[in-house]
């Protein structure tokens, strides 16, 4: 089972080389790891640069987008790249990327998870593990659930109110829905990404459509911890609290959604009773 794994970095420059050490570290072939440099500021991707110089790894790939458009922008940028790429298209020669990717590659799932250590890369493999062992279910969307948080009682009175919210909305399989690691059957990532949103809403979108579309959703206990460097988008207060007024208008215009994929699965039902 082949897994892609994208791990977007945004002026992420004291944390680019523990990203490449870990990765060496894990040493798992049936990963490949994008580092995408999602349109960076400051010598992320020069500093990237001389990591894939000097690293052993063959399946360490490095990727730069010119100007950061969101969150959900950057993974997307990569996404539809590697669904081009498991349909025959290799259009990642054209982006910047090293070493060059073969055009046969294919991968069964796709991930993705933080570069700010908050959610530490080894988690990857413990949603890789699930996925092995869901290996038939091509409808499947894997998540790390935070069991608690380290960095303050402000950040995790916020996401309590958030993970409340998302239950009366919906249920409690999409709490904390941008908690990483993110595993996705390749499957439903390729009928999911063009409902999902931009920005850093984009995790609690492709939540909400999977369980809609009653995708089978696993979650397992991960440790929010500290930031290792920089500054988070939400670190202040007033942005957690226009982070969680995007996050209620989100889940009310996502019920529009809801009625389209509801429509979609009687016609599917009435198409497979006949």
């Amino acid at each position: 089972m082949k897994c892609a794994c994208i791990i977007p970095c945004f002026n992420e420059k004291d944390r680019i080389e523990d990203i490449f050490y870990e990765i060496e570290k894990l040493n798992k072939k049936d990963i490949d790891w994008f580092i995408l440099d999602n349109g960076s500021i400051d010598t992320s991707f020069e500093i990237m640069k001389n990591m894939i110089k000097n690293n052993q790894s063959k399946n360490v790939y490095i990727i730069k987008k010119r100007k950061n458009t969101g969150y959900g922008s950057g993974l997307k940028y990569v996404i539809e790249k590697i669904i081009l790429l498991n349909n025959g298209i290799n259009n990642f020669k054209i982006n910047c990327i090293f070493p060059e990717i073969k055009k046969s590659q294919f991968y069964d799932n796709i991930a993705w998870t933080h570069a700010d250590g908050q959610t530490p890369i080894n988690d990857v493999i413990k949603a890789y593990k699930i996925a092995e062992n869901n290996y038939h279910n091509k409808n499947i969307l894997i998540k790390g659930l935070r069991t608690r948080r380290e960095d303050g009682l402000l950040a995790t009175l916020f996401t309590f109110f958030l993970n409340l919210i998302q239950i009366i909305f919906y249920n409690k399989k999409i709490i904390s829905p941008n908690s990483q690691p993110t595993l996705i059957s390749y499957e439903l990532i390729e009928k999911t990404i063009s409902y999902t949103f931009d920005d850093s809403l984009f995790d609690t979108s492709l939540s909400i459509i999977c369980a809609k579309l009653e995708s089978k959703i696993i979650r397992f206990p991960v440790q929010f911890l500290r930031r290792k460097s920089g500054i988070g988008a939400n670190e202040k207060i007033i942005h957690k609290i226009n982070f969680s007024i995007k996050n209620f208008i989100l889940l009310w215009k996502m019920r529009r959604y809801s009625i389209i994929f509801k429509k979609k699965k009687r016609i599917n039902d009435l198409k497979n009773s006949s």
